[in-house]
């Protein structure tokens, strides 16, 4: 736990210095602390020509830069011009520090080399480390670009101020670039125990999947550690008003992150089967956990053509289904129905990480000692609204009795027939980087005994408990619709946007209310076209391949070997080159 906190604290850096700021800020930044620098230097008394040319050098280096990598044709995607400003601003930011602190003390100019020296070694060594980890160019032009600003704004001050340099000052700028360069090779070589690939190769080609979507490098990467796997799917198909759909429960998760491996399952399952505007399946998400990500999109995308062929096969269908009954126990939530001789149960807790899937493995038994062919356990996964909350042994304990409780209330309810209608749409003011995936807002409504009720499936990571709770009161008490709320657990809307928490929670902004109107439309639309249905239950085996627990803990503790050694290494180093740097000032 505490090790998956410490990446998403360490990707939250990465995006605050080089990703997701937006160019007019960036430039805005940029800008500030270059007058900042400026005006602090001109205490100085530099000469008017080196102080022209510092001014005109410092300000359009960052342009003058990303024009070089257009030129070389090295990484121009990633070094864009937003990116290069930032990685610009932030090693301008420790090159100016010195300076600026003591151009506000009386003694400047006999310290004014040290300032500069000092300044351009923390430069240089944040600069030597941002393009040995990004960068894919030679060692030779890596170095250029690393070196290639320091060398022009140190001389230009110090030949400007005509102050002595003695030749301890060289001291600061080459144990500094020497620590950055010891640093790359720690973070390399670390990892290399547990896995052949070094840590610069797995930082390079996961930042390079996240920001550019190069997926492909890290997909290899994800496919030489997988193994076979043979994946259930489950399946409820309903027949309706001469439409024909199902919902698709597979025990696989939908993850890592963006576009890589099955994180767009959702989304593709819908693209794959969509016909002339109409909907003919939505995923579900099954109590699994990040072991069964599928390593690669293209494999995820063979698993949804391989189940599309068997939902094609004829069935045996069912005209009854049952009302959705609702179990709360303690904070746990259980809301289920059945077809077909089969249970279908979603789980839900007031704040909620992944379900174990061996919650799911005991209600599918318990399903089947109560006389039930089997149970689909959704995990409703709509619970998060702080801290990544995991789930402790009381709290699984409290899920599942709930999930028991709603099969023996399910199997006591009375089925009739039924009318289905399924309606989906999406806001046009949210997408992927506001939580919300391109499978959208969805509503699979059913009338029994002249009541109705609901899913209502939405494709997002997490959602807001308030949210859920707005929609399921207004569906009541507008539509006297009885619902629950389900999100598909798509993790193609993660990496997109900076918050402090490192994922976007739906609804918990003022876009919430663009929620709430796209379910009503759909509810409202789905009451109107109700159809007399019938449904059938499947549950099939299908070969495929997962990054497995054994990828998974091989590739996390790689991850964690790099991650902490290069913290341990840099606090040390750089903690003592700061010491030493306050020491050799106060004397």
């Amino acid at each position: 736990m505490q090790l998956a906190e410490d990446i998403g604290r360490a990707a939250r850096h990465y995006q605050t210095l080089f990703t997701l700021h937006s160019l007019p800020l960036q430039l805005l930044v940029h800008l500030s602390l270059s007058a900042l620098f400026l005006v602090r230097v001109v205490s100085f008394e530099l000469q008017t020509l080196s102080l022209l040319l510092l001014s005109v050098i410092f300000l359009s280096y960052p342009i003058l830069e990303q024009r070089a990598h257009l030129m070389l044709n090295s990484e121009k995607g990633f070094f864009s011009v937003r990116r290069t400003l930032a990685a610009n601003t932030v090693s301008n930011f420790f090159f100016a520090l010195p300076l600026v602190v003591l151009s506000f003390f009386p003694t400047q100019y006999s310290l004014l080399t040290y300032a500069v020296a000092l300044g351009a070694g923390s430069s240089l060594a944040l600069r030597i480390l941002v393009y040995g980890a990004f960068s894919k160019n030679p060692p030779a032009i890596r170095g250029i670009f690393a070196l290639a600003p320091v060398i022009i704004y140190a001389p230009l001050i110090l030949v400007g101020s005509l102050q002595p340099s003695p030749s301890w000052h060289l001291a600061p700028p080459l144990f500094l670039a020497g620590g950055g360069v010891a640093l790359l090779k720690v973070v390399d070589s670390a990892p290399k125990g547990v896995v052949e690939l070094g840590g610069l190769e797995l930082f390079r080609t996961y930042m390079y999947s996240w920001v550019l979507g190069q997926h492909g490098p890290l997909e290899r990467i994800l496919e030489d550690f997988s193994e076979e796997y043979g994946a259930e799917v489950q399946t409820a198909i309903v027949e309706g008003g001469g439409h024909r759909f199902a919902l698709v429960a597979p025990y696989i998760h939908y993850g890592p992150f963006g576009g890589v491996g099955s994180s767009v399952f959702p989304a593709d399952i819908r693209r794959t089967f969509r016909e002339n505007g109409v909907v003919k399946a939505l995923a579900l998400h099954t109590p699994t956990s990040h072991s069964l990500n599928i390593p690669s999109r293209h494999e995820s995308l063979s698993l949804i053509h391989r189940i599309r062929e068997r939902l094609e096969e004829p069935r045996d269908f069912n005209r009854v289904i049952t009302p959705l009954v609702e179990i709360r126990l303690g904070k746990a939530r259980a809301a289920g129905f059945s077809f077909d001789e089969t249970a279908f149960v979603c789980l839900s807790y007031e704040e909620m990480e992944d379900v174990p899937t061996t919650v799911a493995y005991e209600l599918r038994s318990k399903a089947k000692q109560m006389g039930f062919r089997d149970a689909m356990v959704v995990d409703a996964h709509n619970s998060l609204s702080g801290e990544t909350k995991w789930f402790e042994a009381h709290e699984i304990e409290q899920v599942s009795q709930a999930g028991i409780e709603c099969l023996r209330k399910v199997r006591q309810s009375k089925a009739g027939s039924f009318r289905v209608a399924l309606c989906s749409s999406r806001p046009p003011n949210l997408g992927p980087a506001e939580g919300l995936g391109y499978a959208g807002v969805n509503v699979f409504l059913w009338e029994v005994f002249k009541r109705s009720f609901a899913l209502i499936i939405v494709d997002a990571n997490n959602f807001s408990p308030r949210l859920r709770r707005r929609i399921l009161d207004d569906l009541k008490s507008r539509f006297n619709i009885t619902a629950e709320v389900l999100t598909t657990d798509t993790h193609e809307v993660t990496a997109r946007k900076l918050v402090p928490r490192g994922y976007v929670i739906l609804g918990e902004s003022e876009d919430a209310s663009s929620v709430i109107q796209c379910v009503d439309f759909c509810a409202r639309s789905a009451l109107s076209n109700l159809e007399e249905a019938r449904v059938a239950y499947d549950t099939f085996q299908l070969d495929s391949r997962i990054v497995g627990e054994n990828g998974l803990q091989t590739l996390t503790t790689a991850v964690e070997i790099a991650f902490t050694t290069a913290r341990r290494f840099a606090m040390g180093f750089f903690g003592l080159a700061s010491l030493l740097s306050a020491f050799t000032i106060l004397l």
